[in-house]
């Protein structure tokens, strides 16, 4: 999710020589990047480096516009990597920033930025995920900074480390003539720390003072011939440089041990703090630093520095490599080099099921809990204890048993509940929707989801998702099985998806003809039935509700709705979405309120008897947003005696009879099962505890789709109107009436 950061955290990215600033590694990658005299900074707000989207987005004012800083918050990772081109002919450095998947999104431009090479340093900061914490496939970097000459660095997750490679990232890419990838882990990313600062550079070049000049180098270009070129000088001159670069900076880092000199590891920084955790754990090492065996870490995974490589493993008998997921490149890598030099020593390393000699495993993830059994059985398989393998069986024989009872321990008190919408949020009422038209027309739809907080319907209780193919593609999926398939179906984008790359995907569909599938194919009319549901919820929430062209500038101004705010929180012209589709020659579309679920049922079965694309909107604000700018807002009302509503959902324990159908359509966080009241009932009754935020889609679900009348709005008034407490007094005295009679 999104971060906020505080002024004072924002006032200390102008900290200068020889003073500190505490912070996550997000800010310590500003504000290496600041003292670095950076230009730009251009990205798309994928975890975990959403947390950098939000800091820029916070600093604009006290920090961007005092250096004169060009921050764009771009609608896909493809249109920050345009903004590297800045580093191609002049001496401008700055950053683009995405998560790991959304580098197949920019690599098209990222292999003609790679091609060109560049004047001023250019990093590109990477959410690397190996665990999926934030993203929906498994994938490395490397893959593409190999394939593209981009060195990547992987940093030791550690503060002064952080901001010493940052500074040393702008210096290798200008003296290599490459971009950099700088990984921002998961794990890493998200720690705290203090470090050391520098004073803030200037950029020469920037919004406050643009260049009157532009020469570019026309060689630089990437068209043949000069392609070719570019493809040799990667590898007979800018590889060379990064290595030399990389040596004489000491950017890995070499600890010497104290007892089996004759074994090495060789790590890389993203995992190190787990590797160093697990081996103080296993009595190997100690809190203070010190290790009893050597080891290389590698804060640069690519390219690897040969010479360091052979000097670590000279009068070594065994070398254990611990690296994080599949493929292996930094094993494979030092077995080519240490074969070609005829180094003869026993590497072990990843437990492949080819050559069945290693202990790594391939894909699980590697935290202190999977590392405790593959190395502690690599030192009792490989190594001469000298007495220490007693300790060692002792602590592994511990570690099992707390394990065993921790598991226990948490599946004896666990709550059974599915990751779910968050509460009132404005998507699960779609998904309500359309699962009761399924019911109601007997007729089970493709549903093809896309990515974002709606993946979620894939879980219960909607079940609902029968795709996910990237951003953006899951109306292009329908458009194949349209043809192939007597089925009604429904796709689904959220607001940020469809700025992402959802549009190109509707021109797509109408372009091939959907519209006319019946008359052109010889389909019967009524079967060429695709519905697009635009979950409109004004921000481009998964990632931490960054601001989109939907976003409204002011959520409460009676004003004219047109004008939306971006992430510098300027006001800008606001997307109207349904002139832009029927511009873009969509016949049939609707605007529907989320929470309006009967018009939602009723919406589905008319556009379903429409053949070609039709598209409903369903218009509802992310309800985490929401309740953070209504906080706000009620305060401000509230503090000028003005009247408020505050709204949530009960549920009257005398008529609920703990059937449980409701469940099936809503799911919500906020809804518990409590012992039932009623002597003659057994079992459980629903309870909305006061976490409810009131958007009333159980009451609504529960009495529209005739499920019981248990369920109900609650209103408290703040300040009421006069006309509220005549009524409020008149209600009180009928109902004491009738009490009495």
């Amino acid at each position: 999710m999104g971060r906020s950061y505080n002024e004072s955290i924002i006032k200390s990215l102008l900290n200068g020589q020889n003073e500190t600033i505490t912070g996550d590694m997000g800010i310590m990658f500003l504000k290496a990047s600041l003292e670095s005299g950076i230009s730009y900074a251009a990205g798309y707000p994928g975890a975990p480096t959403s947390n950098v989207m939000d800091l820029l987005s916070d600093s604009q004012t006290m920090v961007l516009n005092k250096y004169g800083i060009y921050f764009e918050p771009s609608l896909n990772e493809a249109a920050a990597a345009t903004k590297l081109y800045l580093s191609i002919n002049d001496k401008i450095r700055g950053f683009a920033n995405w998560k790991v998947v959304g580098t197949n999104v920019a690599s098209d431009v990222m292999s003609h930025v790679a091609s060109s090479g560049v004047k001023g340093g250019a990093l590109i900061l990477i959410g690397e995920d190996e665990e999926c914490i934030s993203t929906t496939v498994k994938m490395k970097s490397q893959l593409y900074g190999e394939g593209f000459f981009l060195p990547v660095i992987d940093p030791i997750g550690e503060a002064e480390n952080f901001i010493k490679l940052t500074r040393l990232g702008y210096e290798l890419s200008e003296y290599c003539s490459a971009p950099v990838m700088f990984l921002f882990r998961s794990h890493t990313g998200n720690m705290w720390g203090t470090a050391r600062t520098l004073d803030n550079s200037e950029p020469k070049i920037s919004i406050k003072n643009k260049s009157k000049m532009f020469n570019p180098d026309l060689s630089r270009i990437p068209i043949p011939p000069d392609t070719q070129r570019h493809a040799i000088e990667k590898y007979e001159y800018r590889l060379p440089r990064a290595v030399e670069f990389i040596k004489e900076n000491k950017m890995n880092r070499t600890y010497i041990g104290s007892e089996f000199n004759n074994i090495g590891i060789i790590t890389h920084g993203g995992i190190f703090n787990q590797v160093f955790t697990t081996l103080i754990e296993l009595g190997l090492a100690s809190v203070t630093g010190k290790s009893k065996i050597d080891m290389y870490v590698l804060n640069v995974t690519y390219p690897l520095v040969p010479d360091e490589i052979i000097e670590f493993t000279n009068n070594k008998e065994k070398l254990f490599i611990i690296e994080q997921g599949t493929p292996n490149y930094i094993e494979r890598e030092v077995k080519n080099l240490l074969y070609n030099t005829n180094n003869r020593i026993e590497i072990f390393g990843k437990k492949s099921v080819i050559s069945g000699k290693g202990y790594i495993p391939d894909t699980e993830i590697l935290i202190t809990d999977t590392l405790i059994n593959p190395i502690s059985q690599f030192f009792i398989e490989q190594v001469n204890l000298n007495g220490h393998r007693k300790s060692l069986d002792q602590y592994i024989q511990y570690h099992e048993q707390q394990t065993k009872i921790a598991v226990e321990e948490i599946m004896s008190n666990l709550i059974p509940r599915s990751p779910s919408f968050c509460t009132g949020c404005p998507e699960r009422p779609v998904f309500a929707a359309i699962k009761k038209s399924e019911e109601e027309q007997n007729e089970r739809y493709i549903r093809l989801i896309d990515i974002g907080c709606y993946t979620m319907a894939k879980l219960p209780p909607f079940e609902m998702s029968d795709s996910c193919t990237g951003m953006g593609s899951s109306l292009n999926v329908a458009m194949g099985m349209t043809n192939l398939y007597e089925k009604q179906i429904v796709a689904v984008f959220g607001d940020g998806t469809l700025f992402h790359s959802g549009m190109v995907n509707i021109d797509n569909v109408i372009h091939n003809n959907l519209n006319k599938l019946y008359d052109q194919h010889g389909v019967q009319k009524g079967e060429a039935n695709v519905l697009l549901f635009i979950l409109l919820n004004y921000h481009t929430a998964m990632t931490g509700d960054q601001e989109n062209p939907a976003t409204l500038f002011d959520f409460h101004a009676k004003k004219d709705q047109r004008i939306g705010k971006n992430m510098r929180g300027e006001p800008v012209q606001r997307v109207n979405l349904e002139r832009i589709f029927k511009n873009h020659g969509v016949a049939w579309i609707k605007t529907i309120d989320s929470y309006d679920i009967d018009l939602m049922k009723k919406s589905i079965k008319e556009a379903f008897s429409i053949p070609g694309l039709k598209i409903i909107v369903s218009d509802g604000e992310c309800m985490l947003e929401k309740q953070r700018h209504q906080r706000k807002y009620k305060a401000n009302l509230l503090s000028q005696n003005k009247r408020w509503v505050d709204k949530s959902v009960q549920v009257d324990p005398k008529l609920c009879s703990g059937c449980w159908p409701c469940t099936r359509y809503i799911g919500c966080p906020s809804e518990n099962a409590i012992p039932s009241i009623n002597p003659l009932k057994k079992g459980t009754i629903r309870q909305m505890d006061t976490t409810c935020v009131g958007c009333g889609v159980c009451s609504e679900i529960t009495q529209k789709f005739g499920l019981c009348p248990s369920t109900y709005n609650y209103y408290t008034i703040f300040n009421p109107n006069f006309v509220e407490k005549i009524s409020n007094k008149l209600s009180r005295a009928v109902i004491k009436l009738f009490q009495r009679i």
